[in-house]
Formats: structure tokens, sequence, C-alpha cells
């Protein structure tokens, strides 16, 4: 069996679902199944590359709609690929791999792996369904990460018969095995005494950053304090709404984070929160990563988003309302108080880690091949 996977992008061009990808790809032709890739390069150049014995076409594009990439070579890539193989698999959403399909019509299996709806850029979504309600109609099996993600989607009624779900690949040994050491020492020196919650994320308006900053001025306890790794557009206004609300000794930013010093954060905080407002989280990988360093998370009950359904509530950590900083102060007071719940949700992270190992989610993914 040979398979083809259509992304968006590849590592090293790294993002929630560029990761997701990598590790199917990574583990599928590990388990003997010829696996090669299609995907935008981030420059105006074409490239053909034998990552760890596959194949990945990098493709250029030429401009982008509405945050969208167009690329002419991605479509004839396809094309001129169409009969090599016996299934597809298309990360979505992806409009370029969605006309990409609709002018090559290959005549094989396809798979959908309903990463999420279009949902910030809805004049793109209302041009783009047509294509994608054909696209959906035309597949074999529709895969998602959790239930919410097939039950939660916007055309989950064109689902209907054809769904399945794949929970996405962890290696819990992935990060630990990385900390940056030097500066965990650092971390440690800087904010001795302290009790740490920590967050990481783009600065981005659906993450919810700035509820959390607005929380941690109803946690009582001045030694609890607030770290935020990450950069985005947001960096000027968060900062200065920690500045408003006279935070400045208890609310630190980070910036952006190698791996290394990623791990080290994990390993240094005390509880790990993601704070997203906001669907456009679908899942929060984040969360599963400050397991694997056995911390509680405390997270949102995003409504139609699998975020909550990573983060079992009274389990692995809890659960609160988007937009409510009082309910999440509340969360990690208690979260940090309570030390049989604390010790409890420890060691529920890192066997709930056992739902994502590689091996299993990747047996899985061949048998839904194998039985299309």
């Amino acid at each position: 069996m040979k398979v083809l996977h259509l992304g968006k992008y590849y590592p090293p061009v790294f993002g929630g679902i560029e990761n997701v990808n990598y590790e199917l790809v990574e583990a599928l032709n590990e388990a003997g199944v010829e696996t090669d890739v299609i995907a935008l390069n981030n420059s105006n150049k074409t490239v053909v590359e034998n990552v760890n014995g596959y194949t990945v076409h990098r493709q250029s594009s030429i401009f982008k709609v509405a945050s969208t990439s167009v690329s002419f070579s991605y479509i004839r890539k396809l094309i001129s690929l169409r009969n090599e193989y016996d299934v597809i698999s298309v990360h979505c959403p992806n409009p370029i791999a969605f006309l990409a399909i609709f002018f090559a019509r290959p005549n094989c299996k396809l798979v959908l792996h309903w990463h999420s709806d279009v949902i910030k850029q809805k004049v793109l979504g209302w041009f783009f369904k047509p294509l994608q309600n054909w696209i959906v109609n035309k597949s074999d099996v529709v895969l998602g990460a959790t239930d919410a993600h097939i039950e939660g989607s916007d055309i989950s009624h064109h689902f209907i018969n054809k769904s399945k779900k794949l929970t996405y690949i962890f290696q819990k040994e992935s990060l630990s095995k990385s900390i940056d050491f030097a500066k965990l020492q650092s971390l440690k020196s800087q904010f001795e005494g302290k009790k740490i919650i920590f967050s990481v994320g783009r600065l981005v308006y659906y993450k919810g950053f700035d509820v959390l900053i607005e929380s941690m001025s109803y946690v009582d306890d001045k030694d609890i304090i607030l770290v935020i790794a990450g950069k985005g557009e947001l960096d000027s206004k968060l900062r200065n709404k920690v500045s408003d609300l006279n935070l400045m000794d208890r609310v630190f930013f980070a910036g952006g984070v190698s791996q290394s010093e990623l791990a080290a954060y994990y390993e240094l905080c005390d509880v790990f929160c993601l704070p997203s407002v906001h669907r456009s989280e679908m899942f929060g990988i984040v969360q599963l990563e400050a397991m694997s360093f056995g911390k509680p998370v405390i997270s949102t009950k995003l409504d139609r988003s699998g975020v909550p359904l990573v983060n079992v509530d009274g389990s692995t950590g809890k659960t609160v309302e988007p937009f409510n900083s009082q309910e999440l102060a509340l969360a990690i007071t208690n979260t940090l108080t309570d030390v049989d719940f604390y010790e409890r949700c420890s060691k529920n992270a890192l066997q709930h880690l056992e739902n994502f190992e590689r091996k299993k989610v990747v047996k899985d993914l061949i048998t839904i091949y194998d039985n299309i």
C-alpha cells in the first residue's frame, strides 16, 4: 500500500497540524507503509526532499488570498502523482489541497483528517463551501481527533456513515528528554519560593491570555505567579494589561522559546493553563505536553471543541468556562492548595498519555486504510 499525505506545510515549518501530519507520516513509514507528502514551501521555490527515506514535495506558492496560499505547482504535482498511490490523506482545512483534488480527480481512496472547520475566514469559507462539500462527499472516511471534531463541525451532516475517531500521536518522551538544564536552574533561581502557572501559545485573539492575566488579580496568594511563553500580534496589548492591573511582579513574559527551553518551563511549573476562548483551539496538544511532565492542567469548556475532552475534568485537572477570569482564578488556587487532588491529577496525567501512544494510533490508522 502506498499513501500520499497532503498538508499545507510540513516540518521544519512547525504548527499544530504540521506536527500531527509529521508524526503520522513518520509512524506509517516506520510501520512499513510507504508514505510521501505534498506540502507548500514557505518560499517561492519548489523543492523535492528525501526525509528519513520518504519523499516530501515542497511546492512554491505565488500569493495569498485571505491567509490562504495559492500554488499552481501544488495542483500540478498532484495531477502528476494521482495514479501512483492507493490512498490520499488530506489534512483539513486545506483549500489548495481541495483544489488540487478537484482538478486531479485521483482514482484512489480518499481520507480526510478533519482538524477544524474554516472558522475565522468567513468570506473564504463562503466561497470555499461548495468545493469543501464536494470533497467531503467524495471522500471514503473523515477522521476526527475527538468526537467534537466530527459532531461539532458545521457540516457534520455530511459525515454521516463515514466518520471515525483517530486521536493524535503524542510521544511523552519527546520533550522530557530535551530539557535545557542550565535554563531550568536559572529559572529556579529567578522564581525561588514561587508557585508557577505556565501557559504557552501564539499571542492571538483565541488563546484567552487576557482572561488569564486578569485572573491573576483574583488570586490572593502573592507567591503564585504566571509565566506566558510565545509571540504574536497581541504582545504589546497584553503587556499593557499587566501594567494596568499592577501585576508586573506576578506576570512574566518569556517571549519565543526553543523546544529545550519550553521543556524547562514545563519542568519548572506547578500547573499548566490553556485559557482559550474560541473553538479555533480544537485540541490543544500543549495540554499533553504539560501532562508528560506530570503537571495538572486547567483549560476551558469550549463548546464544539476537543479541548475539554483532552483534559479530563476532575481527573487530569480542571475545566472552567471561557472568559470567566474569577472561575479561572478559583481553579488555580484550588488546584495548588488541594494536595490530594494535585497528586491525583499528576498521576492520572501520565497514565492518560497512554491513549496517544504512537504504535497504537498508527495501528488504528493502518486498519482504517485497510478497511476502506
